[in-house]
């Protein structure tokens, strides 16, 4: 296994020697790993007295890692937060999730000499705004407040925020790129697609569920 100096995108950490095999670079930061571990353990003691706890922290927790990401770019900071989860996803055993991370981080790892090394960070970089409000719905929901008329008419309000976005960036914009350039891009991004039509179906159905109960 090789390092190498890598100078990176705009936006991403400059001149970061990274062991690279191939056309992958594995990434992979224990501090900030164990930063996020830290973060889930205290958020989990300071709400520990809800039902839905983990799912109220995880989603906390989801919501800054969206944040940071859109508000300085950094690559290397989403990449570990994806290991951080996918570790946690282990341990609760949610297979959908599972998967999803795999293929996620099949696409960040890709070195930035990698020919679809660009669409592979447009389409983070689409997911990731698309996600600013895609977690709140589900932090009010295990606060346990979401009975609250003036709670879901805010969940309202970030559900189709989110059905919007993803239509947008995720479905069109990231579409109108293709073809890609690698055959694997090429089956990844729209198979991933094809996942996200299916969640804005159920994000749809979730709108009208609590329009109906208002």
């Amino acid at each position: 296994m090789n390092s190498t100096t890598v100078n990176w995108h705009a936006g991403l950490t400059p001149e970061w020697p990274v062991p690279c095999v191939s056309k992958y670079c594995f990434q992979f930061d224990y501090n900030i790993v164990c930063a996020f571990g830290m973060l889930y353990l205290s958020l989990a003691y300071l709400f520990s007295n809800y039902t839905k706890k983990h799912n109220l922290v995880s989603n906390i927790i989801g919501m800054i890692a969206c944040y940071g990401f859109v508000l300085t770019g950094s690559k290397q900071f989403i990449i570990n937060y994806y290991w951080y989860d996918l570790i946690a996803m282990f341990l609760v055993r949610d297979k959908a999730f599972i998967l999803h991370h795999l293929a996620t981080l099949y696409g960040l790892l890709l070195c930035p000499w990698h020919m679809d090394y660009e669409n592979a960070y447009y389409f983070l970089t689409m997911a990731k705004t698309s996600d600013v409000l895609s977690h709140h719905y589900h932090i009010t929901k295990s606060l346990e407040i979401g009975h609250l008329y003036h709670v879901k008419a805010y969940q309202l309000f970030t559900i189709a925020f989110t059905i919007v976005a993803w239509i947008l960036l995720r479905v069109i914009n990231v579409g109108m790129r293709m073809p890609f350039n690698t055959a694997e891009a090429n089956i990844l991004i729209p198979a991933l697609q094809m996942a996200n039509i299916w969640w804005i179906t159920k994000l749809i159905a979730l709108w009208k569920k609590i329009y109906a109960s208002m």
